[in-house]
């Protein structure tokens, strides 16, 4: 599992389901920036980049989902 270093853009790599989490404007939701993520949320998401399968997270009261 990766560390989250806050001194790059997150998440480092990944495919295109990354590159959309970079260009998403997460303060539109609910979640808010991604640099406030919690460290618990990040290693979700990361860890569901890595998976070869299919994963989606469900984060927080309004269950927003990123998958």
């Amino acid at each position: 599992m990766r560390l989250v270093d806050s001194s790059y853009d997150w998440p480092p790599k990944g495919g295109e389901m990354a590159e959309a989490i970079r260009q998403t404007d997460w303060s539109l939701t609910p979640l808010g920036p991604t640099q406030q993520w919690s460290a618990g949320l990040r290693i979700a998401i990361t860890t569901a980049l890595d998976s070869p399968l299919p994963i989606i997270v469900v984060w927080g009261p309004e269950l927003t989902q990123i998958y």
